[in-house]
Parts: C-alpha cells; sequence; structure tokens
C-alpha cells in the first residue's frame, strides 16, 4: 500500500486545485499485487479518492493481478499469465468504449 499512499497525496493534492485536471476523463484502474487483498484494497482506496477529482471510473471490468510475482518472466519481468493477460485485454476494451462513449464518439 505504500505506492498507494504516495498516489492517493498526489490525488488529494490535485483534487485542491481550482481547474480539476482530471474532471470528467474516463479513468481505469489496474492492480498487481504478491498476494490476494493488496491490489482490491487499493483500488477500493483509489475509487474512494477519485471521486475528489470528479473523475469518471471504469467500474467493470476490474484488473486485478494476484501473486504477481509467479505470473512474471523472471528475465523480463513481463506478465505471462494468460488469464491475467485475458483480464487486462478485457478491461482495456471496456476501457476504450467507455472512454469512446465519454468523448461522444461511441
Amino acid at each position: 500500500m505504500a505506492a498507494t499512499s504516495g498516489l492517493k497525496t498526489a490525488i488529494d493534492r490535485v483534487s485542491r486545485m481550482k481547474d480539476q485536471p482530471f474532471k470528467d476523463k474516463p479513468v481505469a484502474l489496474q492492480s498487481a499485487a504478491a498476494g490476494i487483498p493488496g491490489g482490491s484494497r487499493a483500488q477500493y482506496h483509489l475509487r474512494q479518492c477519485s471521486t475528489s477529482i470528479d473523475a469518471i471510473l471504469l467500474g467493470r471490468p476490474e484488473a486485478i493481478v494476484t501473486f504477481a510475482p509467479q505470473k512474471l518472466d523472471e528475465k523480463t519481468p513481463e506478465l505471462e499469465d494468460p488469464t491475467a493477460i485475458d483480464l487486462i485485454k478485457q478491461q482495456l476494451a471496456g476501457f476504450e468504449k467507455s472512454a469512446r462513449r465519454v468523448g461522444g464518439k461511441g
């Protein structure tokens, strides 16, 4: 959660700006964690924080990669797990569709 706390601080600072750079912008969250609950907890907290900057969050599909170290190639740190890769592809496709709707092109 240490990386999340830095991001939460940055979001808090942005929320105090007169002009909100994330206002009405589509946002998707992804996480990778060594265990089960870390990524989902981080996303939960980031979703809460994102309301203060008026971002439009993609709800589903969520991309939470659990046991990430076991799913990475040791030499290249690339994701190797087909299930996780498919989940991320689904989320990115959903995010594109959502962003197009928000932008009026979908």
